[in-house]
């Protein structure tokens, strides 16, 4: 499968290749064991506090700290506004009311991932305690 495919159907990200569905615009923390079922059925839609939908934000930061000890982020394409989001807080925090499906989804690397980490003032000891 060539690599322009792999971007475009399976969420892969390559930097020289530009996504037809445009740049990552917000990210979605989780758990690790996660990653295969969201690149499978994509983000799912949970009930939580603030009610029902797919929890989102535009800071990685955040996304990391909500992803907890184990974290894998998502990075949701900008062509996933149609599925029209909704403001929640602080123009960082947003939900989807709907499935976020797999094609609008990337993948940061562990590279990535800890680079982010390395750059927040977070204590990671103590979230692991939780």
């Amino acid at each position: 499968m060539n690599i322009l495919k792999r971007q475009r159907t399976l969420g892969e990200y390559h930097p020289n290749l530009p996504s037809p569905h445009g740049k990552e615009t917000y990210y979605h923390g989780t758990d690790a064991k996660n990653i295969e079922s969201i690149r499978r059925d994509g983000l799912l839609p949970r009930v939580a506090i603030k009610g029902k939908g797919v929890f989102v934000t535009t800071n990685l930061e955040t996304a990391l700290i909500y992803a907890g000890s184990n974290p894998a982020i998502f990075a949701i394409r900008e062509g996933a506004n149609i599925l029209n989001p909704v403001k929640r807080n602080a123009n960082i925090g947003f939900h989807f009311p709907s499935v976020i499906p797999p094609e609008y989804l990337t993948l940061l690397t562990d590279e990535q991932v800890n680079q982010i980490r390395e750059n927040i003032d977070y204590d990671w000891e103590e979230e692991a305690e939780w």
